[in-house]
């Protein structure tokens, strides 16, 4: 599966996990989106390593890459991950442990609209 590949591109799940541990969806949208990939998809074709992702517990969450066994590769410029910080401030509004200003991550959502595809 395109961005799903251990040993190739794995940019859709890079970014999706740096989604829910930057806050920008919460742990419940993380569980259903694999849901939706495997209810969409031929299950032949998904990678064992979604299954374990499926029975993550929200408490285990900051042990996904030990559950994976790699660590994707998401490719995303630095522009766009303070961007995903954006999303997760209009999303819930208040961050207390980002590394970057308020300001800045919504900047950044602003100049790289084209994370919210």
């Amino acid at each position: 599966m395109d961005g799903f590949n251990k040993n190739g591109d794995s940019s859709t799940l890079a970014f999706v996990i740096s989604c829910n541990l930057m806050g920008a969806i919460s742990f419940k949208e993380f569980k259903e989106y694999f849901y939706c990939l495997v209810r969409n998809n031929d299950v032949d074709k998904i990678p064992l390593f979604i299954w374990d992702l499926i029975e993550l517990e929200e408490n285990e969450r900051f042990l996904i890459y030990n559950v994976l066994g790699f660590t994707p590769s998401g490719g995303l410029k630095p522009t766009e991950k303070d961007a995903i910080y954006g999303i997760a401030i209009q999303r819930f509004k208040a961050f207390f442990d980002i590394p970057i200003s308020e300001n800045e991550a919504l900047t950044a959502l602003k100049e790289n609209q084209h994370i919210l595809d």
